[in-house]
């Protein structure tokens, strides 16, 4: 029983979240007069909601920086540089294999200046973090720190990479004409957004952004005050990916297309295999490490 609330705990803070969202954003959609469609502003406010739930989380919980973490101001920022690079570094040859074998081409229509080049670059770093910081501190942070502390490493690990790889997947790709919006309208987006959980197509992206979920977390579960660096790797990711995308465009019809998703053209099969390796290689140097200082410290 213990284990099934441990679980579900989260799926009812999210479902809260979602409910809560789809009224709040149906009335800011009137304010605005249907300038934003609905689907994007309940997507959004409920972004918003779990975000703003991190605090009053930590308070329940009774969860300090320490425990989610975050180590001292100096070092959370080294942590965060050092985990921008690495994460650049780690995924750099993947997308230099999807240049190779086409997946992802050169756009031509782009006006490639120093100066928007340079602004673009910065935008996306901004948004990079801005993405980063919250999900980091909401999954590597307070999920998985409150269900290791229920159920122990390995629950706790799989359980926050579940839940995260799916919150990515609850958007609806319905639009509805704001003549013809009524607050049932944001249930029903809602109740589209979830059948996209059980979308077999889905599915080769739901298990990469899994590994990406593993791989972060048993970083911070290896070494408890690295939640700075989950931070920059996550950004530097988001950083490669949205750079990609604003210089390249996909190209479906290249035969290693199998290798991506239709998710972004980035997370797929060949993500899954390469995180799972780089994970792998991770559990083995830590686990030598430790067992080398081990035996150094036996009289």
């Amino acid at each position: 029983m213990k284990t099934l609330l441990s679980a579900l705990t989260p799926l009812a803070i999210l479902t809260l979240a979602i409910i809560i969202a789809g009224v709040l954003g149906y009335f800011i959609f009137l304010a605005i007069d249907g300038a934003v469609p609905l689907r994007k502003l309940i997507s959004k406010t409920a972004l918003v909601l779990l975000l703003l739930s991190i605090f009053p989380l930590m308070h329940f919980l009774k969860l300090s920086k320490v425990d989610l973490g975050i180590a001292p101001k100096k070092k959370f920022a080294r942590q965060i540089i050092a985990g921008l690079v690495l994460g650049i570094v780690i995924l750099a040859p993947l997308f230099l294999t999807f240049y190779s074998l086409d997946i992802w081409v050169i756009d031509h229509n782009f006006q490639f200046t120093a100066t928007i080049i340079l602004a673009k670059l910065f935008k996306i770093l901004l948004i990079s973090f801005l993405i980063s910081i919250p999900e980091e501190m909401l999954f590597r942070g307070i999920l998985l720190t409150s269900l290791t502390r229920a159920k122990g490493v390995l629950f706790a690990i799989s359980l926050s990479a579940f839940y995260y790889a799916g919150l990515h997947f609850l958007k609806s790709k319905t639009e509805i004409p704001p003549d013809e919006a009524s607050l049932s309208s944001s249930y029903y987006l809602i109740a589209d957004a979830l059948t996209q959980l059980t979308n077999p197509g889905n599915l080769p992206a739901f298990i990469a952004l899994m590994s990406v979920g593993i791989f972060l977390a048993t970083i911070r579960t290896k070494s408890p005050m690295s939640l700075g660096v989950c931070i920059g790797i996550h950004a530097g990711w988001v950083f490669l990916i949205k750079t990609n995308s604003a210089f390249l465009n996909r190209n479906p019809s290249s035969d290693w297309y199998f290798l991506v998703s239709n998710y972004d053209g980035v997370i797929g099969p060949l993500v899954t295999v390469w995180l799972t390796l780089i994970t792998a290689t991770f559990i083995t140097y830590t686990y030598l490490r430790d067992k080398s200082t081990n035996s150094s410290l036996e009289p």
